[in-house]
C-alpha cells in the first residue's frame, strides 16, 4: 500500500518515514497528527494533545486485545501504567480516554509520563526533511520548513508543531487513505510481533458493534425444543430455551469471531462473571466437547431446520459434520484438546487472565 501521489509535494520523503521502523511511535504519531487534522480542522497542535490521542488510539488493542508492542516499545508500557494508575475502564472510548489523559496532565507525574513518550519520535519524524539528529537543530531547522518538512516544531509558549501551509490541504484531502496506509504498516508491524496471535488487522481499533448470534441461539434452542437436554458446562445447570447465554469459550477479544465450535451455552450469571478470562482447560473442555458431540449428534439425526448452515464452521476444525456425529467421546475430545490448547496457552501468555468459578 502506498501513500496517495501529489505533483505539488514530495510525498516521498513521507513515504521514507515509515521505512525500517522499530516501535509503534512514529505510526501513532502520525495517525494522531491526521486525526487531529479533521477533527478540529486546526494546523497548530500541542505535544501533549497529540500524545493523549497517540495513548488513546493504542489503548485497545493493548488493553482489550493484549497486544505486544514490543519488549522496547514504551508507548505500550505507558498504556499499561496509566490504566493501573488513573483506574481507566479497559473498554473506556476512545474521546473518554483522551479527555482523560489531557486533564491528568495537570499532574506533574502523569505529565512527565505521557510526554517521555515524545523524547524522539516528534525530531526523528522529520528526518527525511531535515538532515540531523540534534533536536535543537532540527526545532531551528523545522521553523523553516526546510525542503518543505510536513511540520514545524516550537517550544513557546510550550511544545508544539505547526503544519506547513502547503501540506495542510493534502492532509485533508487525503485524510483516510493516509491513515489507511498507517494502520496497514503497523498492522505489518504488530502482525510480526504476535506471530501466533489471530486477525490483527481488526484489533487496531475498536469494533463499532459484535456479530449477531441469532443462527447460534436458534441451533440450541431447536435442540432444547426438541427433547435435548443441554448443560452449562460451568454449573451444570440444565438451560431452557428463554435462558441462556453463548459464551466464547476461548475470549472473543482473542479470537475475533463466533463460530459455533468455540461457543457454549451457558448460565448468563457465568457468562457476565467470565467475561474476556479463560476457563481451565483441563476441567471445562471435555465437558464442552462431550456437549458439542451430543448435539451434533442428536442434529444429524433431524430433518433440516434452517440451522444446518452455523454446523459448517465445524469444518475450520479440518473436519466434515458427519465425521464428526460417529467420532467416539475420546476422539472428539482429542481433536478439541489439540484446537483449543495451544490457543489457551498463547491467550494466557498474552495477559489473558485464568477465569475461576466462585
Amino acid at each position: 500500500m502506498t501513500i496517495p501521489f501529489d505533483n505539488q509535494l514530495q510525498t516521498q520523503r513521507l513515504a521514507q518515514v515509515f521505512r525500517n521502523t522499530t516501535a509503534t511511535y512514529k505510526f501513532y504519531w502520525f495517525i494522531a497528527i491526521l486525526e487531529l487534522v479533521r477533527r478540529t480542522q486546526r494546523s497548530r497542535f500541542s505535544f501533549r494533545e497529540i500524545v493523549a490521542d497517540m495513548v488513546a488510539q493504542a489503548w485497545y488493542p493493548i488493553h482489550y486485545y493484549k497486544l505486544s508492542f514490543g519488549f522496547a516499545d514504551q508507548l505500550g508500557k505507558t498504556c499499561l501504567n496509566l490504566q493501573k494508575q488513573l483506574d481507566i475502564p479497559i473498554a473506556e472510548e476512545r474521546s473518554s480516554v483522551r479527555d482523560i489523559l489531557e486533564h491528568s496532565m495537570e499532574i506533574p507525574m502523569f505529565k512527565n509520563e505521557l510526554l517521555s513518550l515524545l523524547n524522539y519520535v516528534p525530531y526523528r519524524f522529520l528526518s527525511p526533511w531535515i538532515h540531523t539528529s540534534v533536536d535543537k537543530e532540527m526545532i531551528e531547522r523545522s521553523q523553516h520548513f526546510e525542503n518543505e518538512a510536513l511540520y514545524a516544531i516550537h517550544t513557546k509558549p510550550e511544545f508544539y508543531i505547526e503544519i506547513n501551509p502547503c501540506w495542510i490541504s493534502y492532509l485533508e484531502r487525503n485524510n483516510r487513505v493516509l491513515e489507511d496506509f498507517c494502520y496497514w504498516n503497523l498492522m505489518l508491524f504488530l502482525q510480526a510481533r504476535n506471530p501466533n496471535v489471530p486477525d490483527i488487522a481488526n484489533k487496531l481499533v475498536r469494533p463499532i458493534e459484535r456479530g449477531n448470534l441469532k443462527p447460534q441461539r436458534t441451533f440450541w434452542e431447536v435442540l432444547m425444543k426438541t427433547g435435548h437436554e443441554v448443560y452449562c458446562i460451568y454449573t451444570d445447570k440444565k438451560l431452557t430455551p428463554n435462558q441462556f447465554d453463548l459464551d466464547h469459550f476461548v475470549p472473543w477479544s482473542y479470537v475475533l469471531h463466533d463460530m459455533m465450535w468455540n461457543l457454549t451455552p451457558s448460565d448468563s450469571s457465568v457468562n457476565s462473571s467470565k467475561s474476556n478470562r479463560l476457563p481451565e482447560e483441563s476441567v471445562y473442555l471435555p465437558k464442552m466437547a462431550e456437549q458439542h458431540r451430543a448435539a451434533i449428534r442428536a442434529f444429524s439425526q433431524m430433518p433440516s431446520r434452517g440451522t444446518d448452515k452455523v454446523l459448517s464452521d465445524f469444518s475450520v476444525l479440518g473436519t466434515t459434520v458427519n465425521e464428526l456425529a460417529v467420532l467416539n467421546k475420546e476422539d472428539f475430545y482429542q481433536l478439541y484438546h489439540r484446537t483449543f490448547s495451544p490457543m489457551l496457552q498463547i491467550a494466557e501468555n498474552m495477559g489473558f487472565e485464568k477465569w475461576q468459578l466462585l
